[in-house]
């Protein structure tokens, strides 16, 4: 293999926490306003608004939502 040496450089991703069965979202996905954050639901024709809380953020651009499985029933 090669060596790293003087002057090279490399990309790297180091885990630092993971769960399992996760709820996550697309960071952009999640709302602030007033200092709380939210995510809009489609329920029949009306969008409503459901305050979460968030938890880890990965690289790829993912949130963790933190909820009591409330919100989860709602996206089902």
């Amino acid at each position: 293999g090669e060596r790293v040496r003087p002057g090279m450089t490399a990309n790297l991703e180091i885990e630092t926490a993971r769960k399992e069965n996760a709820l996550i979202l697309p960071r952009n996905a999640v709302k602030e306003s007033n200092g709380r954050k939210f995510i809009q639901i489609l329920d029949g024709k009306e969008i409503k608004e459901k305050e979460i809380e968030t938890g880890l953020k990965d690289a790829g651009g993912n949130i963790e939502i933190i909820s009591d499985g409330k919100i989860w029933k709602d996206l089902n």
